[in-house]
């Protein structure tokens, strides 16, 4: 089983960010819940003061029951247009695929930022990472690639293989080819049929799998921003967000 390592760190860190820099109403479903549940309390509590205070100032002659129930109708529809400007309808619920999902440290980060588990999709092409993945209640697909993946995203996670090919170093979870690029070229060509309009992808690869290779095959699909890097002792890693060209 792969372990996390700087890499998958420093790709799990943007994930948060991303979140944390989301405005309120792009956010999922768990935190967005118990925002609702406070909301609703202080709005009762907000309604029933002011129905008090307009209540005194009217005289119980000229009060009649259909004014008020037509003022507290009223009150509340107020304040359940203003909750649904805050919290969205849940079929607007971001759609995730972590792909090489791997220990699943980046769909356990998507989780962290409030993201409802059913609607990560991790994806491995190694079977029994994905049992391991199934076994955490996550919906796992087997899959080389987007081979066995259906559907549209509003992120893409990949951390990929991208060591350039070892004679005493050939494993999947860490050789990207021969050089290093070629399974990330590859998921660079396929990902774009499988994001959302508006949708990213958050890409890592380093200086040893030809950096310059890599944006250059991109920035023919994506609009391509570097987000994060990182210097090691024998190489530098990079985080890139890869925006769909409209």
């Amino acid at each position: 089983m792969y372990e996390p390592a700087e890499d998958s760190f420093l790709l799990a860190e943007e994930v948060r960010r991303h979140f944390n820099a989301l405005p309120e109403n792009h956010k999922n479903l768990q935190n967005l819940r118990l925002r609702h549940k406070w909301r609703s309390l202080f709005g009762d509590f907000f309604h029933s003061e002011f129905l008090r205070r307009q209540k005194s100032k009217i005289s119980e002659r000229s009060q009649s029951l259909m004014t008020l129930k037509s003022q507290k109708a009223t009150i509340h529809l107020r304040i359940k247009k203003r909750s649904l400007l805050v919290f969205p309808d849940k079929k607007k619920a971001v759609k995730i695929l972590d792909m090489g999902s791997g220990s699943g440290i980046q769909a356990e980060a998507c989780l962290q930022a409030g993201v409802s588990k059913r609607d990560i999709l991790v994806a491995d092409i190694d079977q029994e990472v994905v049992s391991y993945l199934k076994e955490k209640d996550f919906k796992a697909v087997h899959s080389n690639l987007f081979s066995k993946i259906k559907g549209k995203f509003d992120l893409i996670i990949f951390n990929p293989p991208y060591l350039p090919e070892h004679s005493k170093e050939k494993g999947l979870d860490t050789t990207g080819g021969k050089n290093g690029y070629e399974t990330i070229i590859r998921f660079i060509r396929q990902a774009k049929t499988h994001l959302k309009k508006g949708g990213k992808i958050f890409l890592l690869f380093s200086s040893l799998s030809k950096p310059e290779i890599i944006k250059q095959e991109a920035k023919k699909y994506y609009a391509i921003k570097e987000k994060a890097n990182k210097k090691l002792f024998f190489e530098k890693l990079f985080v890139f967000e890869l925006k769909g060209k409209n």
